[in-house]
């Protein structure tokens, strides 16, 4: 078994916001992924283990604290390590602060990076000869193929 695959529950853009506020002014983010957590809580046993909760850009829509501190509270009950990624609606600072706790954010800096395929295939000896693109986010390693 040189590669060992782990199964890892991927989100994309929940845009949440302060409690009492909407997206836009009309639209309530924060239900929609309540019922989601409550839905994944439900089945999760029947998938086998997970082993985090990755979510990709624009987890807030306001960038501010509250909505990072109601993002957690919301999917608390997954109990999974939860690793976010900013999108352009995020506010770094306030994502840090939200979520560095863990010590997997660094402290200043970038919080993401690309690297070109051959770059990636060269450093890691990587053998598959599919690979469109890898990259890191924090200490994550992911591979399109």
């Amino acid at each position: 078994d040189r590669y060992q695959v782990s199964a890892v529950l991927h989100l994309s853009d929940t845009h949440i916001v302060a409690e009492g506020a909407l997206v836009s002014g009309r639209l309530d983010s924060a239900a929609p992924l309540g019922r989601l957590v409550a839905r994944l809580g439900d089945i999760l046993p029947r998938i086998g283990p997970v082993e985090a909760l990755l979510i990709t850009g624009d987890v807030s829509d306001d960038g501010s604290a509250a909505s990072y501190a109601r993002f957690a509270r919301i999917i608390a009950p997954l109990g999974l390590p939860t690793y976010v990624i900013p999108g352009n609606h995020d506010a770094r600072n306030a994502m840090r602060a939200g979520f560095g706790e863990d010590g997997y954010l660094p402290a200043s800096g970038r919080l993401n990076s690309i690297k070109k395929r051959t770059n990636i295939r060269n450093k890691y000896k990587i053998e598959y000869p599919n690979i469109d693109f890898a990259f890191f986010v924090l200490n994550l390693f992911f591979l399109k193929l």
